[in-house]
């Protein structure tokens, strides 16, 4: 911590928080929560295409109104 505050901290990010004191939280992204319309979606396209083309899930993020990264993640992880 010494050594941070004698450079500079990095609290210039966007995703970082400090308080007065010089110390500093990272503050997470909130959890993406997929209603069950844009889950059956997904689930439908990951039964028709398990590895999609960065085509298919910009389309599929576009239709349900989610981010590319969201939809990229999910296919990952699914």
């Amino acid at each position: 911590r010494l050594k941070r505050s004698l450079i500079g901290s990095d609290c210039d990010s966007h995703r970082t928080f400090c308080d007065g004191w010089g110390r500093c939280d990272v503050v997470k992204k909130p959890r993406v929560i997929l209603s069950p319309q844009e889950r059956e979606t997904l689930i439908a396209a990951y039964q028709t295409e398990p590895y999609p083309s960065p085509y298919t899930i910009e389309r599929l993020a576009a239709q349900l109104g989610l981010q590319i990264s969201t939809v990229s993640n999910w296919f990952y992880n699914h």
